[in-house]
């Protein structure tokens, strides 16, 4: 059985300070709708072989988990604070934030394998927390799988504490 950690960050006007700037010629966009195919794409990419891949998992399936975050069935999807990386016409990282029971979730941050290790997610995530505490958010809440090191390690490093 895969046990996760609930886990909270307290906004406080220091993290509505802009996030730093990424590298040529990687662009962060706020999510749309119309990027769901390569969401997708990039969320089959990004689990495979990780704590949090089901095995025998497909594309549709990652297409399918999309088409329910995006129709709400997480919470409400928060397209204004969701940020996804590109390099050209690829998603290689993406935050994705709800609305659960009232507060800001994170409710997917995803990177491809290729891409890893360089702060990407890191720094989609600081957008969307900017974002947060500009709109007056007090905590953006997430469950991680434990054993998930690096999504740990990095939430952790942000100040997000087990709740």
């Amino acid at each position: 059985m895969t046990h996760r950690t609930r886990m909270r960050l307290t906004l406080t006007p220091q993290h509505a300070s802009p996030a730093p700037t990424l590298p040529a010629p990687l662009t962060l966009e706020t999510v749309q709708i119309a990027d769901a195919p390569a969401l997708a794409e990039l969320m089959f990419a990004a689990y495979q072989g990780t704590t949090d891949f089901e095995a025998g998992s497909t594309v549709q399936d990652a297409a399918e988990e999309v088409a329910h975050l995006l129709a709400g069935e997480y919470g409400e999807f928060q397209a204004q604070f969701s940020q996804v990386v590109w390099d050209g016409e690829k998603a290689v990282a993406a935050v994705l934030i709800t609305l659960h029971e009232s507060r800001p979730l994170l409710a997917f941050s995803m990177t491809r394998p290729d891409y890893k290790r360089r702060g990407l997610a890191r720094l989609a995530l600081l957008y969307s927390v900017a974002a947060l505490a500009q709109a007056g958010a007090t905590h953006l809440d997430l469950v991680v799988t434990d054993g998930n090191a690096p999504a740990e390690g990095l939430y952790r490093q942000l100040g997000f504490l087990p709740l």
